[in-house]
């Protein structure tokens, strides 16, 4: 993996990535830059340099259709996969949305991964509105725990 890197950024499932390509477009960042998802069409779009596919056995290949639980079966399966992107002391920022299923089960599983490699975590979480529909609430209080820092962006703020 990237070892140069101090800081890394990791979009997840479809909107997480959308931002790491708006970051890399923009030419924000160049390098740590991971694009992880379960669904390998939307994978294939990224202009990220390092892709990682999960969850091939669980979705082959067609992503989670919004199913937090597959997410998190896909995430599982692919933790030793993961475990490797974070080195110690490092910046990690996970930019995802808060819909899909991919996104729901992997941004739990990579903050465990970043714990255990000692790397400070900010979640990036893009809510589809101005504020929060009582589904992003429940999940932005269950990662509030996870991550070192949650930082919450409107969808409509950013495109």
């Amino acid at each position: 993996m990237d070892r140069n890197s101090k800081t890394i950024y990791i979009g997840v499932g479809g909107r997480g990535n959308d931002l790491l390509n708006q970051l890399i477009a923009a030419g924000e960042v160049k390098r740590g830059l991971f694009a992880v998802d379960t669904d390998a069409q939307t994978l294939m779009k990224s202009m990220s340099p390092k892709r990682i596919q999960i969850g091939e056995k669980e979705t082959r290949g067609l992503g989670t259709n919004g199913d937090a639980e597959m997410g998190q079966r896909a995430a599982e399966a692919a933790r030793e996969k993961l475990l490797p992107l974070f080195g110690s002391g490092e910046n990690v920022y996970i930019l995802t949305g808060l819909q899909g299923g991919t996104s729901l089960g992997l941004v739990p599983v990579l903050c465990e991964c970043a714990k255990v490699a000692d790397a400070q975590t900010v979640l990036y979480a893009v809510i589809g509105g101005e504020t929060p529909t009582e589904k992003e609430k429940s999940v932005l209080a269950a990662w509030r725990t996870l991550a070192g820092e949650l930082r919450i962006w409107d969808n409509a703020r950013i495109c």
